[in-house]
């Protein structure tokens, strides 16, 4: 606790609100010996952490010239204490008051301490707290406090009579000699200033002086402890109506005399801006004596009790502390009528605007509230309403891309189907394993706006020159595919799920749910056959290649047997058979020699090659050296008869 002014100051205990005593509620926060004649004021300050129902449990004693423990020498009356406010004991009343300009609390013998002499706290008779070692002769020592003084550190709190030097601040001795005041000393000790568990904010002094209340109106904040000390006659603090001499104490209400010579109140979290006050004793206020008390930081009324002051409340009736208003039109989710089928708290709008509910038919309905009210239908139990599927396309994935030499920048994807087809509802997706293990969705792009060119295939890449074919979609950094491990390209029907999306959260291999309709065509493309990461729902892989990698390049045949093969890597090798925007090469054939396709090896083929002679026709050229020549009739005739 900060201290914001100290002149004229008088202390005295002040009954609260009664709380159970704890050990802990009292500390020891300053042991002075003054310059005064006789080494006067001598004594300690007390700090009131929590509020003490009854003080008498409480007892002090002095242990000398570190002679050990005598034992409780003073043990306080039965009366309250709260929290917050300072308790002084002295041996001399005069001389502290001549020192430290009020009064002090209690006037004790058990405080007839020299700088060398340690302090004891007690509660219930068991020592509590402890300043200076009471073993220990102070002399020389860190404590040492000869014609000085000792400040307890902000926040350290009762020790249990482990002492420990760190937890107070030393004036020195003989710091303040000569000194007939602590205000205009030149080493003041920080009376009154500790700030303990309770607070830790300023405390700020107010004086009666005569009819006025010094300072008139004095700024405060939440936390800090408004002091008003009594200089004279009989007087009181109480709040009022502003312009009025009410009576109200809404939030103080005390005396201010001799028998209560000090009021402490400490700033609420609630307290207004400002806060009128008066003295109600005979004609005091209406003779001016009013003043008030301007609060800095307060809040405005905050009516449902939320944290959120009612001037930017989205909902100040109902408390709503989260101030969720899904919709966005300035009223809170809590204070507005909405349809929440699904009973989540949330409006059906909402859930459905953030991706957390589905609206197939876009009725404004979530789907899974549809299929209760019975609008949507799910008859072929695939999880997706029927009244919104659309019919599978006959579409096929023939040829990726997805690794070459340097930046990979030539990636794509090319689907063949019936000229024109539209592609509404159909969906690419790369699953992978992310950072989440197996399952993952890594790519998710979605075809509708897209249809089949007139040529039958619909290239999509990465660049707008692929290979010197220009695609019919770019999608610039859509296609940065995995290019290790093994993962699954798939096309697949209305998905409805989300990037990193994982679908195999055990990693078992298994899918645990597909956010999809239908599964169209894919195809699992394999860097590691006996491990690694997991592929799904397609039976046909391909890969590794012989050295190990998983494929760069993978097309479809388009002939009768449609399977998969490995392309290369670079797509500039001359065996490199990157096609797209066209149709992919033929199956292979098992009988290369059987040119006529009659399934057996003779002179009609012999016929065939030789009427190509010269020429480059792969259907001639056998042993595919590029020509077709005596190599080729070699190979013929050792294939001779049937295949």
């Amino acid at each position: 606790m900060k201290f914001a002014h100290v002149s004229g100051l008088g202390i005295g205990i002040i009954a609260a609100s009664i709380l159970p005593s704890a050990s802990a509620d009292l500390l020891i926060t300053a042991a002075y010996d003054g310059p005064l004649s006789g080494g006067t004021p001598k004594g300690i300050e007390l700090y009131v952490e929590n509020d003490i129902a009854d003080l008498s449990a409480y007892g002090i004693g002095s242990a000398n010239n570190g002679g050990g423990s005598d034992g409780e020498e003073f043990t306080f009356p039965a009366m309250g204490a709260t929290a917050g406010s300072f308790i002084y004991v002295t041996t001399n009343d005069t001389a502290f008051s001549d020192y430290y300009g009020f009064a002090p609390d209690f006037v004790s013998s058990s405080m007839s301490i020299n700088g060398d002499d340690a302090i004891e706290l007690f509660h219930a008779g068991k020592v509590i707290d402890v300043f200076g070692d009471i073993n220990t002769d102070g002399n020389g020592t860190p404590w040492e406090y000869l014609d000085g003084w000792a400040y307890r550190v902000d926040g350290t709190p009762a020790n249990g009579g482990l002492w420990d030097d760190a937890s107070f601040t030393y004036s020195g001795a003989n710091a303040v000699d000569g000194c007939s005041t602590n205000d205009t000393c030149s080493s003041v000790m920080p009376i009154g200033s500790y700030g303990g568990g309770n607070g830790g904010g300023n405390v700020v002094i107010i004086e009666q002086m005569g009819y006025d209340f010094v300072p008139a109106i004095a700024e405060v904040n939440i936390g800090d402890t408004v002091r008003w000390i009594w200089g004279g006659g009989n007087h009181s603090v109480v709040d009022s109506n502003p312009g009025t001499c009410d009576s109200v104490g809404a939030w103080f209400y005390s005396d201010l005399d001799f028998d209560t010579q000090i009021v402490e109140w400490v700033v609420p979290e609630d307290a207004p801006e400002s806060i009128y006050y008066i003295c109600d004793v005979g004609f005091h206020c209406k003779g001016g004596m009013v003043a008030e008390l301007v609060v800095l930081d307060a809040g405005g009324v905050d009516s449902d009790g939320d944290g959120w002051d009612d001037d930017v409340d989205n909902c100040p009736d109902v408390a709503n502390p989260d101030q969720a208003d899904c919709n966005g039109n300035g009223i809170g989710d809590a204070c507005e009528s909405y349809e929440d089928c699904n009973g989540n708290g949330v409006p059906d709008e909402c859930d459905i605007a953030n991706g957390d509910a589905d609206d197939c038919n876009e009725n404004g309905v979530p789907d899974m509230c549809d299929y209760k009210n019975g609008d949507l239908h799910d008859d072929n139990g695939n999880g997706y309403p029927d009244e919104c599927e659309t019919e599978l396309p006959f579409i096929q994935l023939q040829e990726i891309r997805i690794d070459q030499p340097g930046a990979d920048d030539d990636e794509y994807f090319e689907i063949r189907g019936d000229m024109s087809m539209d592609l509404s509802g159909v969906w690419y997706l790369v699953i992978g394993d992310g950072s989440g293990g197996s399952g993952v969705i890594e790519c998710a792009i979605d075809l509708s706006d897209m249809a089949i060119p007139q040529n039958g295939s619909l290239l999509v890449a990465e660049d707008d020159n692929t290979f010197g074919v220009l695609a019919d979609y770019v999608l610039p950094g859509a296609l940065n595919f995995e290019n290790s491990d093994n993962v699954t390209h798939v096309l697949v029907m209305n998905f409805y799920g989300a990037i990193n999306d994982d679908i195999d959260a055990d990693d078992d291999g298994n899918v645990d749910y597909a956010p999809w309709q239908d599964t169209i065509d894919g195809v699992r493309i394999i860097e590691d056959p006996t491990g690694g990461d997991h592929t799904y729902l397609m039976d046909e892989g391909v890969g590794p290649t012989d050295d190990g990698f998983v494929p760069a390049h993978v097309y479809r045949y388009t002939s009768a047997c449609g399977h998969f093969a490995i392309g290369e890597y670079d797509p500039e090798d001359p065996d490199a058979v990157d096609t797209p925007g066209t149709e992919n090469p033929a199956c292979p054939s098992d009988c290369p020699a059987d040119v006529t396709g009659d399934g057996e090896v003779n002179v009609n083929d012999l016929l065939a090659v030789i009427g190509g002679w010269g020429g480059s026709d792969p259907v001639f050229d056998i042993d595919g050296d590029g020509v077709v020549a005596v190599n080729d009739i070699l190979v013929l005739i050792g294939a001779w008869g049937p295949c």
